[in-house]
């Protein structure tokens, strides 16, 4: 299971929205970041505010909100990564010395 920790926000001066994120994961029992997962998640900041002046409840908002980050970090290749490792690692016992 993954989770995406938001740290911290700024507006850019494009217009989007730039979030401090961690990726994290409770593979070992307790949430770690994995590997690569401190990275920034840009926002179109249209976006955001066509969500939070939309029609809606502050918990549909939120909702909508958590949508979209969801949906952004996942596009990033978290599952086709996991995935691939998995994979790997059902191939290849490690570690392992590969001449060059």
């Amino acid at each position: 299971m993954y989770r995406a920790r938001v740290l911290s926000s700024e507006a850019a001066a494009n217009g989007d929205i730039h979030l401090d994120v961690h990726v994290e994961s409770d593979r070992s029992g307790d949430w770690a970041l994995i590997p690569g997962g401190h990275r920034t998640l840009v926002l179109d900041g249209a976006a955001v505010i066509a969500i939070t002046t939309g029609a809606g409840t502050v918990t549909q908002k939120r909702a909508a909100l958590s949508a979209l980050f969801k949906q952004e970090v996942l596009s990033w290749g978290l599952d086709e990564s996991d995935d691939a490792n998995e994979q790997l690692l059902e191939l290849v016992e490690l570690p392992v010395t590969v001449s060059l």
